[in-house]
């Protein structure tokens, strides 16, 4: 049995001549679509396309199939938009997921942004680590994350937003403090105070330590459930710690927290906004999406 997918892809074949271009337009690996093509051959059970040089041209029959293909497509698009519309009329309330950070920090502001020209949206936002936060998307529960580690899924939209500067925090009196710089070999044997959802962040240091060609063990010595029990955990000595400068920056200003520049890593973010590939997105959500960017373009958080 072949499905409207398969059909999508062999009039993308036909309209763009090429498998290749076909995969670029559609998103999709070039086996992916010669295997939709593979078995709309096989269903039908004859010759679909004739190859012309590098162009890809359809058969008597497959002329046919492109043209009955493209009214179906049509009629299923519209049947979607129908289905759809009744759907999203009740829909007033967009569920947000992020990493602890942002949703302390970051995301609030975001949300302030928004609200001023959607009242009536309600914002439900949910603390979670990144995996959590990418498996709300794909099972539905989430309309948008936010996260700070690129993850890699076909069925993710990943789309890079804002900038997140990272410094090292330290109690006042730990010997790094009256360093100018450090090394990543430094860090070695020291203790870490980590965020049990930190894992975002985590995963780009363990990345940045590891393209560095460093073994660094940063495994936490303290979990805490807070971002103000980070700073808190690390002022008191319990640790150093990994945190988003816009979370400490007034911590170190005021004279309760320390941090040292490490000299050999760019301590430099991005942080992303992810949806369902597939799924089609509310208007509601389409306008918060449309705030992140222009919120992207004025942050000064």
């Amino acid at each position: 049995m072949i499905n409207i997918n398969q059909l999508k892809t062999f009039v993308t074949v036909v309209e763009e001549g090429s498998l290749s271009a076909a995969g670029e337009k559609l998103n999709l690996t070039q086996p992916a679509i010669s295997l939709h093509i593979q078995n709309v051959v096989d269903y039908f059970g004859v010759h679909l396309l004739n190859r012309r040089g590098k162009e890809m041209e359809p058969t008597s029959v497959g002329e046919v199939l492109f043209q009955e293909s493209k009214k179906l497509i049509s009629n299923y698009n519209k049947l979607e938009d129908v289905i759809f519309s009744e759907i999203f009329k009740s829909k007033s309330q967009i569920v947000i997921g992020a990493g602890p950070l942002m949703t302390d920090h970051i995301i609030p502001h975001m949300m302030g942004f928004f609200k001023k020209n959607h009242p009536d949206i309600d914002l439900v936002v949910n603390p979670m680590d990144t995996g959590s936060t990418a498996k709300g998307i794909l099972d539905h529960s989430l309309d948008v994350g936010f996260m700070g580690f690129h993850v890699k899924n076909n069925r993710l939209q990943v789309e890079e937003w804002i900038d997140d500067e990272l410094m090292l925090i330290l109690p006042v009196d730990h010997p790094f403090a009256q360093r100018e710089y450090i090394h990543l070999d430094d860090l070695k044997g020291q203790e870490f105070v980590w965020h049990k959802q930190f894992t975002g962040l985590r995963m780009f240091f363990e990345e940045k330590i590891k393209q560095a060609g460093k073994d660094i063990d940063i495994t936490p010595s303290i979990i805490v459930t807070s971002t103000l029990s980070v700073l808190t955990s690390v002022q008191a000595g319990l640790g150093i710690s990994l945190i988003s400068r816009r979370v400490a920056e007034n911590s170190v200003e005021n004279g309760l927290l320390a941090t040292v520049p490490v000299k050999d890593v760019l301590l430099l973010r991005k942080l992303y906004i992810i949806t369902h590939r597939i799924k089609k997105k509310p208007p509601a959500v389409e306008s918060f999406l449309e705030a992140t960017k222009e919120f992207k373009e004025q942050v000064k958080i």
